[in-house]
């Protein structure tokens, strides 16, 4: 299953959600423009309820964004990590902060 990545402007939030699946076939679909932050956007929420998988390449991908963004002065909140997603991370010890 592809995955489909939509990108909302909704001040003063930026909103990012998933759909499908986030691996080693579909990270460079996250391709996201640079985070230059209007002074009315100061939040990066990234909605996950509907990212079907996830393996380690799409948590690398996934971490590489949030760090970009968190650099770049953005407050990161992460909604709907499933257990699975979370507990990948886990296992392999890849430290996704924003995902605890």
């Amino acid at each position: 299953m592809p995955i489909r990545v939509t990108l909302e402007d909704a001040p003063p939030d930026l909103r990012l959600s998933l759909h499908g699946e986030l691996d080693l076939l579909t990270t460079e679909s996250l391709t996201l423009p640079p985070p230059n932050r209007p002074s009315r956007v100061n939040r990066l929420v990234v909605d996950l309820s509907t990212l079907a998988f996830c393996d380690t390449a799409g948590l690398r991908a996934l971490d590489k964004v949030f760090g970009d963004y968190s650099e770049a002065g953005y407050e990161i909140l992460v909604r709907g990590a499933s257990a699975t997603v979370r507990r990948i991370a886990a296992i392999t010890g890849l430290t996704v902060p924003y995902l605890s």
